[in-house]
């Protein structure tokens, strides 16, 4: 008790201090060009600008609290390109126009570490092309996480040999569709990913064309690519592929995908998916994972429940308390809560829970469970997205205009 008291008694002046404190400011600037609609959220953390991330299509102009936020822990800037998805030449004009977009920018807000910052594309389905967009920019190119999209083609890689040697994620889903995506992984993923290259896959069981719960993948996906792949400073840097981790697709659709770093991994090295960091892995693993469990969380507020085994997206404030739970059938033994790697929590008995308190930024948690026969296996992860207190001064800027 007395180990508590300090705690208990600097609370008022901790709230008093932060009530007090005025919140961050954040810059959304959106800009009207000949061929585009563009929008671009520069956190007020973002100062100078270490990367940019990229939507090139099915993204509304509108700030998204998962994508500020993970890109305010990376030190980047989100920019949003709409463009008429009726012509012809798509890659080309929103090439053009997140190029065009960054260098106006720069002059505008007086940032021109924007003219040359690195540059990573995101997307959903037809979001996929800003990859092949930014085939040009083998000095600036940085990552790509791809969902429902095309594996970056085989044939293309003669004149984009940067390609190869960059770390892309592609997210397919497990049923096949009109849009004929799985055939793309004996096609391109597999030879390409034989000879080396820093490529990572997702396969999500039980959908189709549909945004599914990649998002939560993604958002370990950029911090681990971060770590590895860019400075400090903001410049892109060599692979050290020795540090990797693998993944095995022999059992990537049990509860308990096999998961090692490279230097430990038993099994065909040529065949398993790669894995930048021992943190994405164990995302990777809880995204792969085929359970009869699911994770629950209780907290300020929920932004969405997909329901039993198909992840999880949540949104509070800094701060709060959350209770972590698990649901589903079977004798349990034993749970640990996890966020990526780290593990926040264990407990042996019923009713399964344990509280966690959020920091601000994104956090991909998940369980793993073991039974009293000894099985063990994880829950698919979810996004938790923890927020402080900051406001947003908007801007817009009309270049068609005389």
């Amino acid at each position: 008790m007395n180990r508590l008291l300090p705690t208990l008694l600097s609370l008022p002046a901790l709230i008093f201090s932060l009530n007090a404190e005025e919140p961050a400011t954040d810059l959304v600037v959106h800009m009207k060009r000949p061929e585009a609609d563009l929008m671009l959220v520069i956190p007020a953390e973002s100062n100078p600008v270490r990367a940019v991330l990229i939507h090139g299509a099915n993204k509304r102009l509108k700030p998204d609290t998962r994508w500020t936020e993970l890109t305010r822990s990376l030190g980047y800037a989100h920019l949003v390109v709409k463009i008429d998805m009726s012509k012809n030449r798509r890659p080309r004009r929103l090439r053009t126009n997140i190029a065009g977009g960054l260098n106006d920018y720069a002059t505008l807000l007086e940032r021109p570490e924007l003219a040359n910052a690195p540059l990573a594309t995101v997307g959903h389905s037809a979001g996929g092309m800003a990859l092949p967009a930014l085939i040009p920019f083998a000095d600036r190119f940085l990552t790509t996480a791809n969902d429902c999209s095309w594996v970056f083609k085989r044939d293309r890689l003669e004149k984009a040999p940067h390609m190869k040697e960059s770390p892309l994620l592609f997210t397919i889903r497990a049923i096949p569709d009109a849009f004929n995506m799985i055939p793309a992984i004996e096609q391109d993923y597999d030879p390409t990913r034989a000879e080396g290259a820093p490529w990572s896959l997702g396969f999500e069981w039980g959908k189709a064309h549909k945004v599914g719960n990649a998002v939560t993948l993604f958002a370990s996906w950029f911090p681990a690519v971060d770590e590895v792949r860019l400075s400090e400073e903001g410049k892109i840097i060599s692979l050290n592929q020795d540090n990797a981790w693998l993944g095995s697709r022999e059992d990537w659709d049990s509860p308990y995908p096999t998961i090692a770093s490279a230097a430990e991994y038993t099994g065909d090295k040529t065949k398993a998916v790669w894995l930048p960091t021992k943190a994405f892995a164990y995302t990777w693993r809880a995204y792969q994972s085929n359970s009869p469990f699911a994770l629950t969380l209780t907290g300020p507020k929920t932004l969405k429940d997909a329901g039993l085994g198909k992840g999880l997206q949540v949104q509070g404030p800094a701060g709060q308390t959350w209770t972590l739970g698990i649901k589903g059938e079977g004798n349990l033994k034993r749970v640990r809560f996890f966020r990526e790697d780290i593990v926040l929590g264990e407990v042996t008995e019923a009713p399964w829970t344990a509280t966690w308190t959020g920091p601000v930024g994104p956090h991909v948690l998940h369980a793993e469970w073991t039974l009293e026969d000894g099985t063990i296996g994880v829950t698919r992860p979810a996004l938790v997205i923890c927020t402080g207190r900051h406001e947003q001064v908007v801007q817009k800027h009309d270049l068609t205009s005389p």
